[in-house]
């Protein structure tokens, strides 16, 4: 019975969700596979300057493709978060569309999923 949990426990740490009831707001995108080595930046420096300026918890789970970007921590932390991974992921779309017009979010348990489409010719 103590193994069980002990899995149990495990398997909540490597899926990040542990910190979900510590964070006021999770905010979850997923990014193509391809532009996540610019999204975390060399040695991680770009990913690690976004946590830094903004104060939320950034995980990029490369084990999918889209990869799963997932920003914990306050509310306002997140927001930033968000604003500064869309900012870079912007700077990838040759003719990108504005923040505003950017495709609507789906919040399947509490979760903003943001949905970023590639065209196939960049891909």
């Amino acid at each position: 019975d103590s193994v069980a949990c002990a899995k149990k426990l495990v398997l909540e740490v490597l899926e990040g969700r542990d910190r979900l009831s510590l964070a006021d707001a999770t905010v979850t995108m997923e990014v193509p596979q391809n532009w996540t080595g610019r999204l975390i930046g060399p040695g991680g420096r770009q990913i690690n300057d976004i946590q830094e300026k903004s104060g939320a918890k950034v995980d990029v789970d490369k084990s999918c493709n889209p990869c799963i970007v997932r920003m914990t921590g306050k509310q306002e932390n997140v927001a930033l978060a968000e604003a500064m991974i869309c900012e870079v992921l912007q700077g990838l779309m040759p003719g990108s569309p504005s923040r505003s017009t950017r495709p609507q979010c789906l919040s399947p348990l509490d979760e903003e999923t943001i949905k970023v489409d590639v065209p196939a010719h960049i891909a």
